[in-house]
């Protein structure tokens, strides 16, 4: 009779637990579940993500699901992007530390293509992911300080080599240019 009454105290208690803390346990499972898709997601070369010329013919903003589905678990109601330029790991280049790495267009301002960028310390089984730097950037200006002409501006792909590296494709009437992204010790990302 004993052994029933403690048997059926930790069966209620488990009942309790997973009534109290299971939709959260669920939550970040599935957090964790959008951040590996994230962290291994593979863009397809050469596929425009953003393009003002409609050259590229794009539907709708290139922006992955999982990308949205991780924001919006860690950070509701999530963001609002124009198209997703990169987003996979990198490393950090002396510690190795690795990071989800994501680079946004917003659109366009007076100047030039604003992006934003988005690292994070990815989560585990017991932590929730970090945002570790949120930058914002106008980039992509002309030489003589005004705005660019139309652009196209393509997926970016990781660099086998470094860790830390990353490179995408700009288009315009003026020619096609390649960027290239650097992930810092200091956790953020310097575009050249």
């Amino acid at each position: 009779m004993r052994n029933r009454l403690v048997l059926a105290g930790v069966v209620a208690i488990l009942i309790v637990s997973v009534v109290l803390f299971g939709r959260g346990v669920i939550d970040h499972l599935r957090m964790l579940w959008y951040q590996h898709a994230c962290l291994t997601y593979e863009s397809v070369p050469g596929e425009a993500a953003y393009d003002e010329t409609g050259r590229a013919k794009l539907a709708a903003p290139l922006v992955p699901q999982c990308w949205t589905n991780f924001y919006t678990a860690y950070s509701p109601p999530g963001f609002r992007s124009t198209g997703t330029v990169f987003l996979h790991s990198l490393r950090t280049p002396t510690g190795g530390a690795e990071r989800l790495v994501a680079l946004d267009i917003l659109g366009r301002r007076p100047g030039g293509i604003t992006l934003q960028s988005r690292v994070f310390r990815p989560g585990s089984l017991f932590d929730k992911p970090t945002e570790l730097t949120a930058l914002m950037m106008v980039g992509f200006f002309s030489r003589d300080g005004k705005d660019i002409p139309p652009a196209t501006v393509y997926l970016g792909v990781t660099d086998p080599k470094n860790p830390s590296h990353f490179t995408f494709d700009v288009s315009s009437p003026a020619g096609r240019s390649t960027i290239n992204g650097w992930l810092g010790d200091d956790d953020t990302l310097l575009l050249e």
